[in-house]
């Protein structure tokens, strides 16, 4: 990167080689995102409430459930990861 004054010159294969980069990046949180979310809908809670009773069965419920709101969050702050790989994509292009 050279700059002159207020104006930035990019070096044209560092900034290839960034957008190569972020383009993996998010291809991987895509991924992971996708795995997260099928994770997440597996532990969506049943209709169990009439048959569950012992508290041994609560308490699994409850730990699914818990779990569930993890994964959710986890989804979430993929989805911020995402949006921000994005935002970084759009100006190292905007940059060209």
């Amino acid at each position: 990167m050279i700059q002159t004054g207020p104006i930035v010159l990019v070096d044209p294969a560092r900034r290839e080689r960034r957008l190569a980069e972020l383009r993996h990046r998010r291809m991987l949180l895509g991924g992971l995102r996708d795995d997260v979310d099928l994770a997440w809908r597996a532990l969506a809670p049943a209709d169990l409430d009439g048959s569950w009773r012992s508290a041994a069965q609560r308490g699994y419920s409850e730990r699914r459930r818990e779990l569930a709101d993890g994964l959710r969050r986890a989804c979430r702050d993929l989805d911020d990861a995402q949006t921000a790989v994005e935002a970084a994509i759009a100006a190292a292009t905007a940059s060209a």
